[in-house]
């Protein structure tokens, strides 16, 4: 979802807060706008950072998972072709 900033001018400063939405950050627009006809407001696109580092971690972890799986199929049949090799482990003893 894109999410917005909204940048608020007045005499006594410069305010801004981060809203959840565009429309979200218009709708908060009129109403100040409708308060104080001098005090100007914009509203800036901005990406949600927090949704992409989450994403990227979601893509190495099962990227890891992956390895991990490739692994553990490569050790099963490396056993399954040598069942009396010491790094294998003996299914009557489980």
């Amino acid at each position: 979802m894109l999410k917005a900033l909204m940048i608020v001018s007045a005499l006594s400063g410069d305010y801004t807060v981060p809203m959840e939405s565009m429309d979200a950050c218009l709708k908060a627009k009129e109403t100040v706008v409708k308060q104080d006809k001098d005090i100007n407001v914009l509203c800036i696109p901005r990406a949600d950072r927090h949704a992409e580092a989450h994403q990227k971690m979601e893509s190495m972890l099962n990227m890891f998972i992956g390895i991990v799986s490739k692994l553990r199929e490569e050790q099963r049949d490396y056993c399954l072709e040598r069942p009396f090799d010491e790094d294998c482990p003996v299914p009557s003893v489980r």
